[in-house]
C-alpha cells in the first residue's frame, strides 16, 4: 500500500518476539504514521537485545487496552495521574513479549475490571511516543512503542480507581475528542467508530 519492504524475523532475535512480529506483519494500517510506526516496531525487535523492559532506553514496548461497551458507544477513560490526560489503559511489558497479556493486565490493575474480553486477538493499533521526562522516578524522555487491543464488556461496568489514576470516566465515543485531541488517540478512536 505504502510500498515499503518490510524486514524479515532474525533468527538471532528472541524467539519470544516472534509471536509479535507475526502479529505486526499481518496487521494492516489506516493511516501512513501507522506504516512507519509499524516498519519502526518490526526493525526494534530485530535489532534491540531488551525490547520489553522499561530500562531499555531511548524506546520499548508497551501494552494497551481499549476498552469499549460492546456496542461502541462508550469506552472507559483513564486520568493518567504521571501524564495528567485522559487516555485508555496500558503501561510496561516488564520483560513479557505477549503484549496482548500485558494490555489485560493493565487493564485489570487500573480499573478494577476483570469481565473484560478481547474483542480480537490481532492487534488494533499501533503508535510510537514520546513521553516526558518523569524526574520524581529519574526517567529522561524516552518512546513508548505502544501495541494497543480492543476490549469489550458490558456498558457502565463498574471501576475502581487505581492508585495510578486522578479518576476514570464512562464517556460517549462521540465526545471523545472533549478528553483527548492527541493524533494517536484521535486514530484510534476513528477505528472504533468504524466497528459501529
Amino acid at each position: 500500500m505504502y510500498n515499503l519492504i518490510y524486514p524479515q524475523f532474525n533468527s538471532n532475535t528472541n524467539l519470544e518476539s516472534q509471536k509479535l512480529f507475526d502479529l505486526l506483519i499481518n496487521y494492516i494500517p489506516k493511516h501512513p504514521k501507522e506504516e512507519a510506526d509499524k516498519l519502526l516496531m518490526l526493525s526494534y525487535l530485530n535489532s534491540c537485545d531488551r525490547p520489553f523492559e522499561r530500562t531499555t532506553l531511548p524506546s520499548h514496548f508497551t501494552g494497551s487496552a481499549l476498552l469499549a461497551s460492546k456496542d461502541f458507544s462508550k469506552i472507559l477513560l483513564n486520568h493518567h495521574l504521571s501524564l495528567d490526560k485522559w487516555i485508555q489503559f496500558g503501561g510496561h511489558a516488564d520483560g513479557n513479549a505477549d503484549l496482548l497479556s500485558v494490555a489485560k493486565r493493565e487493564l485489570e490493575e487500573e480499573s478494577g475490571i476483570l469481565t473484560a474480553e478481547v474483542y480480537d486477538e490481532n492487534i488494533f493499533d499501533v503508535d510510537i511516543q514520546l513521553i516526558p521526562a518523569n524526574h520524581t522516578k529519574g526517567e529522561p524522555d524516552h518512546y513508548h512503542l505502544d501495541v494497543r487491543f480492543l476490549f469489550v464488556t458490558e456498558a457502565d461496568v463498574k471501576f475502581e480507581v487505581s492508585h495510578e489514576s486522578l479518576e476514570m470516566q464512562w464517556v460517549n465515543v462521540a465526545d471523545t475528542n472533549d478528553y483527548n485531541n492527541d493524533f494517536g488517540f484521535v486514530k484510534m478512536i476513528e477505528k472504533l467508530r468504524s466497528l459501529v
